[in-house]
């Protein structure tokens, strides 16, 4: 996958438009941005994949974890007949003492800008098997890599959101979760870890993208899980700022250039 262009976010703050700039479809010539009125959802342009603790541990929230997904879906203005549309993934992972990599994690749906398809395999998506109490986070981690590999889209922003309870059990432990997220920042996709619990607070800040204040959030209780549904999107869009991404095809004169090496 090929890697973004590192820029300063700031700059594009001042490139795109407004400070909260997603939630207000004000055009601007040469930017190819997306045309939108003024909503509460988010209509950036980014691909966005939930990677989903579905381990024997979370049984007791499964219900829960699945209303903080439909929440967080209903938050994007996902349209099915725009090219700018956000798109959104889900991957869950879980794992057995007997289980290899690949089976220890899976695309319950991929990028799509449809809203309805997204609720319906919400609705109705396996729970968590009592022969599958282990957990593997880079798993879901790498399953995720396939979503941005098979539908890939340059013009759109790229992040995964991790949400687990725990730490990894299997396949290398916490250090492989931290070396799948490195790899995966590496190639330009912004990580957000989300802590339901009691999940490795060192781990989670470690995997998260750059500042852990924004991109490493917790949850004590059920109840603070749905809150970041509504918490966090808004944080996302501010932070992953459109489609335009300081692009030539932005507002002229400024161009986007790499940095001069000392």
């Amino acid at each position: 996958m090929p890697r973004l262009n590192e820029m300063p976010r700031l700059v594009l703050l001042l490139v795109c438009g407004l400070s909260r700039a997603v939630w207000a479809g004000n055009p601007v010539t040469g930017e190819i941005c997306a045309d939108r009125r003024a909503t509460e959802t988010c209509a950036a342009t980014q691909d966005v994949v939930l990677v989903v603790d579905n381990s024997g541990s979370v049984s007791d929230r499964f219900d829960g974890i699945n209303e903080f997904l439909s929440r967080f879906v209903d938050r994007y203005e996902l349209d099915a007949n725009s090219v700018l549309s956000p798109r959104i993934g889900i991957v869950t992972f879980d794992s057995a003492f007997d289980s290899s990599k690949s089976d220890s994690a899976r695309v319950l749906f991929p990028l799509t800008n449809n809203a309805a398809k997204l609720q319906w395999a919400i609705s109705t998506r396996p729970g968590p098997h009592h022969n599958r109490v282990w957990t593997c986070i880079s798993c879901g981690i790498d399953k995720s890599t396939e979503l941005f590999s098979w539908f890939p889209r340059d013009e759109a922003m790229p992040l995964i959101i991790v949400l687990t309870d725990g730490e990894q059990s299997v396949h290398g432990g916490d250090e492989e979760a931290i070396y799948a997220a490195d790899n995966i920042k590496a190639d330009g996709v912004d990580v957000v870890t989300l802590s339901l619990g009691q999940a490795n607070a060192y781990t989670m800040n470690t995997m998260a993208s750059l500042p852990p204040a924004t991109y490493s959030r917790k949850a004590e209780t059920v109840e603070e899980l749905l809150d970041e549904a509504y918490d966090l999107v808004p944080i996302l869009c501010t932070e992953s700022l459109y489609a335009c991404r300081m692009m030539s095809d932005c507002r002229d004169p400024v161009q986007a250039r790499p940095p001069v090496p000392p």
